[in-house]
């Protein structure tokens, strides 16, 4: 099932338990929903532990209750580096110390608080819960992709949080994929598909290795990993998932036609594309020896049970509006 980010997390040391019942308290009464272990945690719960990383993977924020004894506190420590792990953004509040630098750990002397100390409490809530607010509505508008994994569960990835295609496929690998696959092996061993279109995110050089197997991506062109996950088709809405490579042929087309694209990126994509073969809409052409400059499309996708292997279509500027209707 989808992970929802639908909470906010808090971490904190016991010895502050009084003030971050405040908190909680404070929080949900004005509408923020809050996951406290305390209340988060059923009698008996066998593997806390996990609870713990699952809450944190659910929550579109983690806020910090930093004081001197969450600064010492490991299992404070632990849930900061799951959340940075996960990217979740954390919010500190200082409960109390008189010097903030006592209350954190070094890589966060830089971070923004909110001062909850004493007779700031009050002013310092209002910002938590505007800070909060604006959180959830901007989740609301950001664009996620859902990615379905091995694992038979499925994610939602906020694309906004990865500038490229590197790092949102080193957060899939590192958070989800560790126990299924070797490192560095994107393209050789595993690839992203999208379930409706069977589109690759992959570059169009992906094809050009047609002896043996495969190499990763990451070793044949380090360039093609700077692009956007959008520049692959990864868009709002769109359902993904992580498809073995040898259970899948790739084959390109390269057109100028949008119906055609529409055509090829539909579920009746492989009846189509034998439908314009055979029309002379299409021809196909050695991947190595497409000229990519004369064509706005240029899409991978993946076949099965084809005796296609590594090559392309290229469109040959037929009227094709019969077909095509």
């Amino acid at each position: 099932m989808i992970r929802k980010k639908s909470h906010a997390f808090i971490s904190y040391s016991r010895a502050d338990k009084k003030f971050v019942e405040q908190v909680v308290h404070d929080l949900t009464q004005r509408g923020i929903p809050v996951w406290i272990d305390s209340a988060g945690l059923s009698p008996g719960t066998s593997n806390w532990e996990q609870a713990i990383r699952d809450a944190i993977e659910q929550a579109f924020a983690v806020i910090l209750v930093a004081s001197p004894d969450s600064r010492q506190s490991v299992y404070v420590q632990g849930e900061l580096n799951v959340a940075k792990i996960r990217n979740c953004p954390v919010y500190p509040i200082w409960a109390n110390g008189r010097e903030w630098i006592d209350c954190i750990q070094l890589g966060m002397v830089n971070y923004q608080y909110i001062d909850c100390r004493l007779d700031q409490y009050a002013a310092g809530m209002d910002k938590l819960v505007e800070v909060m607010h604006k959180i959830v509505g901007n989740r609301e508008a950001e664009t996620t992709v859902s990615i379905s994994l091995p694992t038979h569960e499925t994610v939602s990835v906020v694309l906004s949080q990865f500038e490229s295609m590197e790092g949102l496929l080193n957060h899939l690998f590192m958070n989800y994929l560790i126990d299924w696959y070797q490192p560095i092996t994107y393209g050789s061993e595993w690839v992203l598909a999208n379930v409706t279109t069977r589109q690759l995110a992959v570059p169009w050089g992906w094809l050009l290795e047609s002896t043996g197997e495969k190499p990763p991506l990451f070793r044949m062109d380090r360039n093609w990993a700077r692009e956007t996950p959008g520049s692959f088709g990864l868009e709002q809405n769109t359902v993904w998932a992580a498809w073995e490579v040898r259970r899948i042929r790739g084959i390109g087309f390269a057109t100028n036609n949008l119906r055609l694209e529409h055509r090829l990126l539909s579920p009746f994509g492989s009846r189509d594309l034998m439908l314009l073969l055979g029309n002379q809409c299409l021809k196909p052409a050695p991947a190595n020896e497409v000229d990519l400059s004369k064509y706005l499309i240029k899409k991978v996708i993946a076949v099965f049970g084809t005796t296609y292997k590594d090559i392309a279509f290229v469109d040959t500027a037929k009227d094709c509006t019969d077909i095509l209707r």
